[in-house]
């Protein structure tokens, strides 16, 4: 039995999955990072993403974290298991297209507007809410495969990524990281499920950084300070807290009230158990308390933005 970052007892860690002798199909060219598509001996598509350094600023920890506050919050994402290959430390991301053709947004935001900077990662303009709102609120367009609350828009769901991302202080959501399932048989469009956070939680910071900004008397290099830097990558910049309570105040009033409702119940209890779970050789305990840090100053942040919002929320269940 061990201690998690707040003291309290963890009886199991997350397992590490050897996926050395799971055989490689091709390489992923998308995004900055390695990747390679492996298959599991019971056949499935796993995406292994190797860890761009194995220090104190790897960022494969925090893409599971992330994974299990989506489960968390009822989220549809990607499943991820911390991973090794040959030596290399990682992550292992269940493909989200699961037999469907996935539609980056980057594409779906061209199909919309031709004069859309495709191929930028940073696109100058085009990149709103509105517009991710209007592809996703086509009638030909689902919420995720599975999703059994009834009467949501695929744009109430996603709603819920950037209420996630706003938490674990995710940037990374750029027009390439979210998309469309589409069944070429049928026609049929859903919203993927959310993926790739590893851009999570400070990962970035070394120890030295975590340990001055948890015990710095200085407000301009507090937690907080540093939470409230975080900007998106839709047009014009947006922190994530303001995104985030942009989409809420933009989707259905009862997809708002269960988001927020979900966000109020989850607590420290919660993530502090996810991060005591991760095992002590991929997570230093710095990173875990900034970490813990991060989420209770995130959560307090977001429920703050959105208190004008509650009166829409009143009558609805969660």
């Amino acid at each position: 039995m061990t201690a998690g970052p707040r003291g309290r007892d963890v009886r199991e860690r997350f397992e590490v999955e050897d996926v050395s002798g799971w055989p490689a199909s091709h390489h992923e060219d998308l995004g900055s990072k390695a990747k390679v598509w492996l298959r599991s001996p019971s056949g499935q598509k796993w995406l292994f993403k190797y860890a761009r350094r194995e220090d104190d600023q790897a960022e494969d920890w925090p893409e599971k974290a992330a994974a299990e506050l989506a489960v968390a919050l009822g989220i549809p994402a990607a499943t991820v298991a911390l991973a090794d290959r040959s030596g290399h430390r990682g992550v292992i991301s269940l493909d989200v297209a699961q037999g469907w053709t996935l539609e980056h947004g980057n594409e779906l935001l061209y199909a919309r507007d031709p004069s859309y900077q495709l191929h930028l990662p940073r696109p100058d303009q085009g990149y709103t809410l509105d517009a991710v709102r209007e592809i996703l609120t086509t009638p030909a367009c689902s919420t995720p495969p599975g999703w059994v609350l009834p009467s949501w828009s695929a744009y109430d769901v996603f709603a819920g990524y950037l209420v996630l991302d706003a938490l674990i202080a995710n940037q990374d959501r750029h027009h390439e990281n979210w998309g469309v399932l589409l069944d070429e048989a049928t026609g049929r469009r859903a919203l993927a499920p959310s993926f790739d956070h590893a851009s999570s939680l400070g990962f970035m910071l070394t120890d030295a950084e975590r340990r001055e900004r948890l015990t710095t008397n200085d407000q301009g290099r507090s937690v907080s300070h540093w939470a409230a830097r975080g900007r998106s990558h839709f047009e014009g910049r947006p922190g994530l807290v303001a995104l985030a309570r942009d989409a809420l105040a933009s989707c259905s009033s009862h997809a708002a009230a269960v988001w927020l409702d979900r966000l109020r119940e989850t607590t420290t209890e919660v993530w502090d158990t996810i991060l005591s779970r991760l095992p002590k050789s991929r997570v230093s305990d710095p990173a875990r308390i900034f970490a813990s840090e991060v989420l209770t100053v995130n959560r307090g942040r977001l429920l703050d933005a959105c208190d004008d919002l509650r009166g829409r929320d009143a009558g609805f269940p969660g």
